[in-house]
């Protein structure tokens, strides 16, 4: 189902982007250069999954 997909894809975005600012907080208050690093890699794949949502927006709008 093609609306499936867009809800699929808008809930890994908010869980990864939520994920990775308790990574940011969690890092700065720990001192962790891990979990900053970490939460700075998830920023990326938030991007990415950004760029794949608007990808699919921009799709359906050409189809029809």
């Amino acid at each position: 189902n093609k609306d499936n997909r867009d809800v699929r894809m808008l809930a890994m975005m908010v869980l990864n982007t939520v994920y990775m600012f308790c990574e940011l907080i969690v890092g700065i208050i720990g001192n962790s250069l891990t979990l900053l690093g970490d939460s700075f890699h998830m920023l990326s794949d938030s991007l990415s999954l950004v760029i794949g949502f608007v990808s699919i927006k921009y799709g359906k709008m050409k189809n029809n």
